[in-house]
C-alpha cells in the first residue's frame, strides 16, 4: 500500500490524525486540544456560538466540561449559529499550533489495536449529506500535508495494515445482522433485486428533475448497492476473530450488539476489486447511471462541486461480475471525494463500509449458526467480543 493513498481523501486523513492521537496516548494532550480549537474555527456548522479573535477562540462558559476525544456528530448539536466569521489571523494561528503539535508528537511502533481504533473512528464520522466538519477542513489544508505524510509513511509500512490493500478474503466472509433481522437472501438468477434498484434510481431521478429538487437533502446519499436491498453484504474477520462488519460501519444506529453468520463463497466467481479511486471511476465509466438531480443536494454539500453526477448501474455490473469488493485502502483514498468520470460528470463513493463485498449471485450461501457479538468500549477503544465469553 502506498502512503499517498492515505493522504488523498478525507477518511484517510482523518484516520491518520486519529492514529496519531491513539498511538501517542495524546487524548489529553496538546495535539487533541489544538485540533479541537481549530475545528471550531474552521467548521462551517459549529456546535456552539463561537467568537473568533486574533488571539484564538472564545466559548461561552461551561459549554463543555472537558475536551472531547474527537468532536463526533452527537456532540455537535448545541447551537448552529456562529457569532462571527472566523478571523483569518486566528485561523492561521490555530493551524500553526496544530502543525507544531504534530511535529512534537513521537509516533511509536504501530499496533493492530491502535490502527483498528483509528480506522473505526474515521469511518464512524463519515457524512455525505452535509459539509465537511472543521477537522476534515483542517486536515485538507496544505500546511497539514507534511505532518500527515509522516504518519502515513509509518502506517503504510506496518504489517498490521497489509490487509487494507488485499483482495476479498473468500474463505472468511461474514454478514452482520442487526436488531434481530434475518440474513438477506442471495440475488436470484434473474437479478430481480438489482433491476428493481435500477428502476428505483431512474424513477427517483425523473421525480427530482420534475420537482426541481436542486439543493434538497435527498435522504438517499449513498452510491453503494445497499438500498433497496440487493443481496448479501459481507466482510472478513479481524485477527482477533471479530467481524470487520461490526467494527467498520458508516452512519450506524448506535448498535451495541449484533449477530454474524458466515457466507460460503465457491471458487471461480468473478469479483471486481475496488483497489483505488481509479477502479471506482472505471466502474462508473463502464456502467453509468445518471443520478444528478437526486444526489446533487447531498454531494454538492459534501464535495463543494456542482454538476452532473453518475454512479454504477449495479444491474449492468452484475452482468459481468458476481461481486464487488471495496478494499480498505481504496475506501480511505476515495470515499467522500468528487472523482471525475468524464469531462462533464463526476461520482462519489459513499455509504460503502471498508472491506465490504456485495454479492450479485445465487451461488453463495449462508452456513453454520449465528454468532452473537457485544460491543466493549471500556478502554475508549471500541472492540467487539463474543457474547458470553
Amino acid at each position: 500500500m502506498d502512503a499517498s493513498m492515505l493522504l488523498a481523501g478525507p477518511r484517510g486523513r482523518r484516520m491518520l490524525l486519529l492514529f496519531a492521537l491513539e498511538a501517542s496516548d495524546a487524548v489529553e494532550g496538546d495535539l487533541n486540544e489544538r485540533v479541537f480549537a481549530a475545528d471550531l474555527l474552521l467548521d462551517p456548522d459549529p456546535p456552539t456560538p463561537v467568537r473568533m479573535t486574533s488571539g484564538g477562540i472564545e466559548l461561552p462558559e461551561n459549554v463543555f466540561g472537558h475536551l472531547a476525544y474527537m468532536p463526533l456528530p452527537a456532540a455537535r448539536r448545541l447551537d448552529r449559529n456562529r457569532a462571527s466569521a472566523p478571523d483569518p489571523d486566528a485561523v492561521s494561528a490555530a493551524v500553526e499550533r496544530v502543525v507544531a503539535a504534530f511535529d512534537s508528537t513521537v509516533l511509536p511502533d504501530v499496533s493492530g489495536e491502535a490502527l483498528a481504533a483509528a480506522l473505526a473512528d474515521a469511518v464512524s464520522v463519515a457524512r455525505y449529506w452535509q459539509p465537511a466538519d472543521g477537522t476534515d477542513v483542517l486536515l485538507a489544508r496544505e500546511e497539514l500535508k507534511d505532518p500527515l505524510a509522516r504518519v502515513a509513511e509509518r502506517v503504510a509500512a506496518s504489517p498490521h495494515a497489509d490487509w487494507w490493500a488485499s483482495p476479498v478474503a473468500e474463505r472468511s466472509q461474514h454478514a452482520m445482522l442487526w436488531d434481530g433481522e434475518d440474513p438477506v437472501p442471495p440475488v436470484d438468477s434473474s437479478r430481480t433485486q438489482l433491476i428493481e434498484l435500477r428502476r428505483h434510481l431512474e424513477e427517483r431521478e425523473k421525480t427530482a428533475r420534475d420537482e426541481k429538487w436542486a439543493g434538497k437533502v435527498s435522504a438517499e446519499w449513498w452510491s453503494a448497492p445497499s438500498w433497496p436491498i440487493t443481496g448479501p453484504r459481507t466482510a472478513r474477520l479481524l485477527p482477533d476473530g471479530s467481524p470487520v462488519g461490526a467494527l467498520l460501519v458508516e452512519d450506524d444506529f448506535g448498535w451495541e450488539e449484533g449477530e454474524s453468520i458466515e457466507l460460503e463463497v465457491p471458487g471461480g466467481l468473478r469479483i471486481f476489486e475496488i483497489d483505488g479511486a481509479d477502479a471506482w471511476v472505471d466502474l462508473c465509466r463502464r456502467f453509468p447511471i445518471e443520478v444528478t438531480e437526486q444526489k446533487r443536494g447531498d454531494w454538492r454539500r459534501t464535495t463543494e462541486r456542482d454538476g452532473p453526477w453518475v454512479m454504477p448501474d449495479w444491474a449492468a455490473v452484475a452482468e459481468e461480475y458476481d461481486a464487488v469488493h471495496l478494499q480498505v485502502a481504496a475506501y480511505l483514498q476515495a470515499a467522500g471525494r468528487a472523482l471525475p468520470v468524464t469531462d462533464e460528470a463526476a461520482t462519489v463513493l459513499a455509504g460503502w463500509d471498508p472491506d465490504a463485498t456485495y454479492w450479485f449471485t445465487d451461488r453463495v450461501r449462508y452456513v453454520g449458526e449465528r454468532t452473537r457479538w457485544v460491543m466493549n468500549d471500556d478502554d475508549k477503544r471500541i472492540r467487539w467480543e463474543r457474547a458470553g465469553g
